[in-house]
């Protein structure tokens, strides 16, 4: 599996078959239509990289749940035209049965070179330009699939469009971390059981290392930071370190007869692999399920 590019607001990487640009500064006028915990979590991303406040538009039903972002300088808007009228990029942001709908009533508003990108997990490209064609015919439509972390600046976000990268949607949203483009829509699928899953499975690896930390007599809180200071140091190791294969790294640390070397023996004989093979591609079989999701049978 081959991606198109990969575009990183953590600065210029260099990875073999990978395409890097630097960071562009200028800032896009980004509107969401449903502000949700996806929706939130990449506005926070965006204030987080400095992006102005007052370039961010957010439109729901209910703007009272979403009041803190105001009193963060985000324009909550009552009306869906308001919001994305003035938008270089609106991000659909609802639940996949109102996505169509409700792409459909942007479309009526739009500026004629703003993008309609959709997060919306089980509704393709193609449905989105069943919904609005003139939009699909002029090559203005994303499909995204951020993963929480964006909230950071560190997460992943994949992205596909028919035509390749979009430059709008890269400059736009490069701040909040990773943007993968996908030369098929089909590599989604891997993303979302990879990396849009991915934080899931490590909150449950530290919940449990946590969990045994403090049986083996550290006090909670300590056990916590243990073992969150030891995945970022570990990751910041490995993203230090590209030229070196995970297996190599693991060298690195054992030595014969050693603690580590007896704990990742103990891990093999009871199926470690086997077990994180079984959950991912249960996630990735999910994810192809709801691609066969028809928004217009709810």
């Amino acid at each position: 599996m081959q991606f198109l590019s990969i575009q990183s607001s953590f600065g210029r990487q260099s990875l073999p078959g990978f395409l890097f640009y630097p960071v562009m500064q200028n800032h896009s006028v980004i509107a969401f239509a449903g502000v949700g915990n996806m929706a939130q979590a990449m506005i926070q991303g965006l204030l987080k990289s400095g992006h102005p406040p007052d370039h961010i538009l957010a439109h729901r039903r209910n703007l009272k749940a979403i009041r803190h972002l105001h009193e963060q300088g985000v324009q909550l808007c009552p009306t869906l035209p308001e919001a994305i009228t003035p938008a270089q990029l609106v991000v659909l942001a609802v639940k996949p049965w109102h996505t169509l709908d409700l792409a459909q009533q942007c479309a009526a508003h739009l500026g004629t070179q703003a993008h309609l990108a959709s997060v919306a997990a089980g509704i393709s490209i193609a449905q989105l330009g069943e919904a609005v064609p003139d939009l699909a015919q002029h090559g203005r439509l994303v499909r995204l699939m951020p993963n929480t972390p964006v909230a950071t600046g560190k997460g992943v976000i994949g992205c596909y469009a028919p035509n390749g990268e979009n430059l709008l949607v890269t400059t736009a949203l490069q701040p909040l971390g990773q943007l993968l483009w996908l030369k098929e829509e089909e590599q989604i699928h891997a993303l979302t059981a990879i990396a849009g899953c991915g934080p899931a499975y490590y909150f449950r690896i530290l919940e449990h290392m946590q969990t045994i930390a403090e049986e083996l007599g550290l006090p909670a809180p300590e056990a916590r930071q243990l073992v969150l200071h030891t995945l970022r140091g570990s990751s910041s190791l490995a993203l230090d370190n590209q030229d070196k294969s995970f297996a190599a790294l693991v060298e690195q640390i054992i030595s014969p007869g050693s603690a580590t070397g007896m704990a990742l023996q103990t891990f093999a004989e009871q199926g470690l692999e086997a077990c994180l093979r079984a959950g991912i591609q249960a996630a990735h079989k999910r994810s192809h399920q709801l691609s066969n999701f028809n928004p217009y049978s709810q």
